[in-house]
């Protein structure tokens, strides 16, 4: 059984975020992690006028991205076996809709004031669950929301350092508890935290997050290459520069860049496509 045959057998969705700024540039990065071989598309559109640039999931719906006013979302869960068979036929089958929350956060992209993003991560639809992290020209909020209780939000200056993974902070009882799960999402905040503060510019922490360490189990690195889930892709967004970066893994399914701006638009986000052909070589990179 070929480790990749492995993944698809396994059903957790976990995933490492980081926010940062490098020479006065504002960045969040993601490895996103699966637990099924994912179809995934950039969308390129403008909503309420303000132009958006997102990732498209299309077995979930989900999405993150940025938008043309510097404002950029990334999220991980903290919902643990209730996320397990996302993306999954299973899951599908016994819900009549699948994960809304990228409808939210494509609605709070649709904002260009800060504040209103994030309220709208709170409130719009019941509000966005887990660990979100919101970069925009002074800095970072992150939010930190259960299906219940009051959200945790905190606002981070320029030079902060803010890493999620899949355990709670403010609600240290939520998300992963026990077991490997839980050391994973420990060992995975500890390597991004170590790794972020070693580069020195965007492009350097995300080759960093996909940085094999010697000795160190793959369940317990940022970039995930065994035990229940894979890294299907990276995500960097440097909302300073207005550039949107994706890095793919080479074995996800890839539809390309959907433009659903109007013919005469001029975009102003910047959209780069690589690809790995395993999981530390990069072998192409377009942008568009």
């Amino acid at each position: 059984m070929t480790f990749k045959k492995y993944y698809l057998n396994s059903l957790l969705n976990e995933c490492t975020s980081v926010a940062s700024t490098f020479n006065g540039k504002i960045v969040l990065v993601k490895n996103r992690d699966r637990a099924y071989v994912p179809t995934i598309k950039v969308v390129r559109e403008l909503i309420n006028g303000i132009e958006l640039v997102y990732l498209h999931d299309e077995n979930t719906d989900y999405s993150e991205g940025m938008n043309s006013a510097g404002i950029g979302i990334i999220n991980t869960t903290l919902q643990g076996k209730k996320d397990e068979q996302e993306g999954t036929e299973k899951r599908r089958e016994s819900r009549n809709k699948i994960n809304s929350d990228g409808y939210r956060i494509r609605k709070a992209l649709s904002y260009s004031d800060p504040e209103k993003v994030v309220q709208s991560l709170d409130l719009f639809n019941r509000g966005l669950g887990g660990h979100s992290i919101v970069g925009y020209s002074e800095g970072f909020y992150s939010i930190e929301k259960l299906s219940f209780g009051k959200p945790a939000i905190k606002k981070h200056s320029k030079d902060s350092l803010v890493v999620r993974t899949n355990h709670g902070i403010s609600y240290p009882a939520q998300g992963y508890q026990v077991g490997k799960d839980r050391e994973s999402s420990l060992a995975r905040a500890f390597y991004a935290n170590k790794e972020a503060r070693k580069s020195e510019t965007p492009e350097q922490l995300l080759l960093n997050l996909r940085k094999h360490h010697p000795d160190v189990p793959g369940y317990k690195e940022p970039y995930r290459t065994n035990y229940k889930s894979w890294t299907s892709s990276q995500l960097l967004l440097n909302l300073t520069d207005f550039e949107f970066t994706l890095v793919l893994d080479e074995n996800t399914n890839f539809l390309g860049i959907e433009n659903r701006l109007p013919k005469q638009y001029n975009p102003k986000i910047k959209v780069n496509i690589q690809k790995l052909e395993i999981a530390f070589n990069l072998v192409d990179t377009k942008t568009y």
